[in-house]
């Protein structure tokens, strides 16, 4: 047999990955890793296994190891066993990471870097509106930094009956005297790292939150630009934020307000209508949702997402609608 493997990794977890490219007529029944801190071990012998047993022809594999510990080396051989016996790959290396994990506090965090480190990966969720509103965006990227330097950590906050949340979350509506109508959700605040300083314009990576939910839904937290509430009527809903605007209100505004940079728009208030939800916190923040003048015969909408940023970094990368409940932050190195 012919055999190549790789893998990826990051703090406490890795991906295995081999290719079995020749089997030379006999289909494998057994193919795996072994996997050890020792640097040369003998595969025969010594490691951890992890595998999987089938009949397998040529083609890849890809396993994942548990209870691997924080910075660690660890060595690793692929092999494969059919009926003319077994064969191993090459050993490969990889490093196991520090990982920080923030919640959400309501203030203001910090990460000093430690000696000897020169980049960090971020990954940060923002968080989701209120009222069962849209979900956070996800932003990751690399910084470099340099010991001694200080990040400033804001992690989101899922949005409320009517607060928005911390970080940027955009207050959800309800009808002039509140607590007699239906009132709107807030919208979920971003979770973003500050370089340099703790200003707006020091944000290195921002990861947006979700609308605040309204009568037909609520817009989701960004990639780089939030998604847009759905609507029951055309121009109800919020608009998500982009990289260079805040959303706009939904077009029946009722006091809705749009989203700016790094806050979301307000849902709609006013006498005898539903309030509109919140738009999300971002980089720039979504539209708050709006609602037609009578409750008992209109509609609501929610707000829009706020948009994700990684302007600051290299390898950034955003994705929707992904987190539920407050933001989270996590620093590898």
């Amino acid at each position: 047999m012919v055999l190549k493997h790789w893998l990826t990794g990051n703090s406490t977890t890795a991906t295995l990955n081999g290719n079995i490219t020749a089997i030379n007529g006999a289909n494998v029944t057994t193919r795996g890793f072994k996997y050890s801190t020792t640097n040369g071990f003998d595969p025969a012998s010594a490691g951890t296994n992890i595998s999987e047993n089938g009949s397998y022809g040529n083609g890849t594999f890809s396993l994942s190891p548990s209870g691997l510990t924080t910075v660690t080396t660890y060595y690793v051989v692929a092999y494969a066993i059919n009926s003319a016996g077994t064969t191993y790959g090459s050993q490969v290396v990889f490093n196991t990471l520090i990982q920080t994990d923030y919640a959400y506090t309501g203030g203001q965090q910090t990460f000093v870097v430690p000696a000897g480190i020169t980049s960090v990966t971020i990954q940060a969720w923002g968080a989701q509106g209120g009222i069962s509103g849209g979900y956070g965006g996800y932003a990751t990227g690399t910084l470099s930094v340099s010991q001694g330097q200080t990040l400033y950590l804001y992690v989101g906050e899922q949005g409320g009956t009517l607060t928005g949340g911390f970080n940027g979350g955009g207050s959800g509506g309800c009808e002039l005297i509140c607590g007699s109508g239906i009132s709107g959700g807030g919208g979920g605040g971003a979770s973003d790292v500050r370089s340099g300083s703790n200003g707006l314009g020091n944000r290195v990576l921002v990861a947006a939150g979700g609308g605040g939910y309204a009568g037909n839904g609520a817009g989701a937290g960004g990639g780089s630009t939030g998604d847009d509430a759905p609507v029951y009527n055309t121009g109800f809903g919020g608009h998500g934020g982009t990289q260079v605007a805040g959303g706009t209100a939904g077009s029946y505004a009722r006091n809705a307000t749009d989203g700016g940079w790094g806050y979301g728009g307000n849902g709609s208030t006013g006498y005898n209508a539903w309030g509109g939800g919140g738009g999300g916190g971002g980089y720039y923040g979504g539209g708050g949702g709006t609602s037609t003048q009578d409750h008992g015969s209109g509609y609501s909408d929610g707000g829009g997402g706020g948009s994700s940023y990684t302007g600051g970094v290299t390898l950034g990368s955003t994705t929707a609608n992904q987190q539920t409940g407050n933001g989270r932050i996590l620093i590898s190195y």
